[in-house]
This record gives C-alpha cells, structure tokens and sequence, in this order.
C-alpha cells in the first residue's frame, strides 16, 4: 500500500501479485484505490483477486485519522465466485479498528479486529487443481476470527513493545462426500490433505523488543530506490493458552519464539532467523513448527549484489494437518506451482541482482539464480530438486516500489524435462526478506 503525506491526495494503482506462468495466469491480485480522499486519510479501493478456479471482487472502506485523532478504521468485504460455473463460492472479508504505534514516543496502542472467510480451499499444480489418491484437493474452509489488544511501549532507540489480550479463532474445514470413492483412497485423502477443524478461545500476552536504527542501501529488493533495513537484534516472545471450558476444542498452552539479528557487512548484511511455535494440549493434540532461514546480502560490487537466501521449516508435530508446497515462480523455479507438497520444506536461492539502467524513466536490471529444495512429510525423504535460470526485473518509480519480475527457469534434476523450462511474470522478488513474525490483532491475516 503506498503511503502519502498528510494533506497530499494521490490515486494508486497498485498490482500486489500477477503470476503468468507459461501460457497460463496463475495469480493476479488487482487493488486500484485513492489513498488520501480529497485530503481526508480517507482511503476508498476495489480488491480483484484471481487464481486458476475462482476470482473475488471486493470493496474496501478506511480512515487513518479518525475524527483528527491517530485512531484508524478499516472495512472490507468481497464475494468469491468460480471461474466456469460463475457459482458463488463464499466470500471474506475484515473490520480492524485501533492506534497503531504511530511513533517512537508513543506509549499506548490498542487494536480490535473481526475477519472471517467463508470459501472452497484448492491446492493447484500449476494451472490445475492437485489430486491425492485420485481426489481433488479441494474441501470447504471456514473461518472466523476476533480479537482485542493493548500493547504498552517502552524505550526509543531499544524498544519493548508489551501486549496483552484475548482471540477468538474458529477454523473448520469440510470435505464434500467422499462415498463414491474407495475408502482407502478416501482415508489417505484425509490424512494427507485435509486440514484438522480447531476453535481457540484464550488470552495471550506477548513482548516484542528490537532496536529502531535502520541502514538505508540500494538495490537489494527494489531498484534504485532507497530502502531502509533494521539493525542489531529483534526478539519476540509470546505466550498463549485455549481452554475448552470457554469453547476451544483443545485444553492447550502455546508458545512462540523468534529471534533474529542483522549484521552490518560493507553495505550489505548477514540475517539470521529462528522462529519456533509449539502448542501443547490436551489428548496428545499437540503441534509444533521449527522455523530457520538465513539471508546474505552482499555488499556492492560494481555492477550488482550477491543474494543467498535459505530456509528450513519442519512441522516436528503437525495435529492440524498443515502443510506447504514448493515450486513454480518463488523458491523452486522452472518446475509447476505447487509441484512439492509437505509438512517440512527447505530451499536454498543463489541469485545475483545486477545494478539498474534508467530506460525511459524506469529501472530495468537482470538477474541469474540458482534453486535447490524439496518439500515432503518426512525430513529423511528431502530429495533435493535443483533448477538454474535468468531473469528481468523492472521498476516504475512513478507507480510502486515493487518491481516487475520475469523468470525463466530450467529444472536439472533427473526426471524433469530442462526445456522448455518454465516463465514466469510476477510483481516482487521471487523470496521475501526474512524476517521475526510479529503477531498483532491489527494486522492478523485470513
């Protein structure tokens, strides 16, 4: 979202994400809005949201100065249809209300936000729908979540964000008759695909510390543009409970940790991340994810920068069936969207990002990267996939600060046919700085 002076007035036009893959357009994310009405902080938008099955239409309704105050309001709402029937398929949708930690010197923030989601959960590869012993992975997804936080803030250059609160999150997912089907094939589509239906009901409370000082570097996401990364260290503890005596399904305790620090190299940086969640509950329904990645940020060389980006998540418990899946235009390129699925995943990016060239106002660089991952339910099973490939990035300042990306990539793995390689055109980097997730009811995401 692009973010102007108070008292400006500008109409944005701002693609999210829009992934062509080969002959067929995977993802496409539309957010055309005027983020400062009449010079009111008004903000007025249309959502368009695509993929392979369904497309969403949607309004959105916000206030970033509430009555002359730093409160904000947001409210928004779109209804989901299917792509070749045009029946209607759910919808989703947001109220958030609160102060956010509008300074350094603010003291108190306080949020409140309601958001559900009502549709059909598919998983793809690439332009068509996966199957799991002959089925398609689609089922029913239903959720519903609420919550209040007051977060108190100590400190300027080393802060420690205190919160506390209460969250209410419902996730059901439903599975249409599966009678038709041998009960094998039905039974491993289960356990294999379906997500576990959990409510919690509970309250939280959560310290955030890190530090305020940031270094400004060019060309490490964006092109010719400054961009500002934070230094030292950034730390989140946070602990939570559920109880089935006020509507959980599970009796649990639940515990999030994350650190991370940057490390200055030239006028690039070293960043570590680890992250660990574990709730432990009741009747062995226990789940827990170890999360670690790495980013490299070489210093400048004269014609571009060295990126090496690494991550490694495992679900060492996984009760509510989560999984992710690798390949197509991100961390596994020149193979399908979606190709890899499974509970645990690791890759390894080498990418080098060339300086940009000023052509007709925009910025225009090159790129060369080299993909190594797999994804699977059992880290012993990591059969690791390889692919090489190049790339264009283009940036229009007058726009966004998100660059246009076209890669190609060729899998060299055996088994995989190199050429013709796969295409790839998207908005943003093919992976995402890594960073210390920070939960907040203000920004809680469907």
């Amino acid at each position: 979202m692009v973010h102007d002076r108070v008292g400006a007035s500008r109409t944005g036009w701002l693609t999210k994400k829009w992934l062509r893959q080969n002959s067929h357009i995977t993802s496409l994310v539309l957010n055309p809005s005027e983020e400062n009405l009449f010079g009111s902080h008004a903000v007025v938008g249309a959502l368009f949201i695509m993929d392979p099955a369904v497309y969403s239409l949607g309004l959105s309704l916000g206030h970033r100065r509430l009555f002359g105050s730093h409160e904000q309001v947001q409210l928004t709402a779109s209804f989901i249809k299917n792509r070749d029937s045009g029946a209607s398929e759910g919808s989703f949708g947001e109220f958030r209300y609160g102060q956010p930690l509008y300074s350094l010197d603010t003291r108190w923030s306080w949020a409140t936000s309601i958001l559900w989601r009502t549709d059909v959960a598919r998983r793809f590869t690439g332009a068509v729908v996966a199957t799991r012993a002959g089925i398609p992975v689609e089922y029913s997804r239903d959720r519903l979540y609420g919550g209040y936080e007051l977060v108190r803030s100590f400190g300027r250059r080393f802060k420690y964000d205190l919160s506390i609160g209460i969250e209410a999150d419902r996730r059901v997912y439903r599975k249409d008759d599966l009678s038709n089907y041998r009960p094998l094939s039905a039974a491993i589509f289960v356990a294999k695909e379906l997500p576990v239906s959990d409510q919690r009901v509970g309250p939280f409370v959560q310290l955030h510390a890190h530090r305020t000082d940031y270094r400004s570097l060019l060309d490490v996401e964006t092109l010719g543009l400054q961009e500002d990364y934070r230094r030292g260290h950034d730390l989140l503890l946070r602990l939570y409970a559920g109880s089935s005596a006020i509507g959980s399904t599970r009796d649990l305790i639940g515990s999030q940790a994350s650190f991370s620090y940057t490390l200055p190299v030239a006028d690039g940086f070293v960043r570590p991340v680890v992250s660990s969640s574990i709730e432990y509950a009741s009747l062995n329904r226990d789940d827990a994810l170890l999360q670690t990645a790495l980013r490299i940020v070489s210093p400048r060389f004269g014609f571009g920068r060295l990126m090496i980006d690494g991550e490694f998540f495992d679900r060492y418990h996984n009760y509510l069936n989560r999984r992710y899946a690798l390949g197509g235009d991100n961390r596994l390129r020149g193979y399908a969207p979606g190709a890899f699925p499974g509970a645990s995943v690791i890759a390894l990016n080498t990418e080098f990002r060339s300086t940009s060239l000023d052509i007709l106002s925009a910025q225009v660089g090159a790129a060369a990267f080299y993909d190594v991952g797999d994804a699977s339910d059992q880290i012993d099973r990591f059969r690791l996939k390889q692919s090489v490939g190049v790339g264009v990035r283009v940036l229009f300042p007058e726009f966004d600060r998100i660059v246009m990306r076209a890669d190609w990539g060729f899998p060299v793995s055996p088994g995989y046919p190199t050429f013709p390689g796969g295409f790839f055109l998207s908005f943003g980097q093919a992976f995402t700085m890594p960073n210390v997730p920070v939960p907040s009811v203000l920004t809680e995401k469907l």
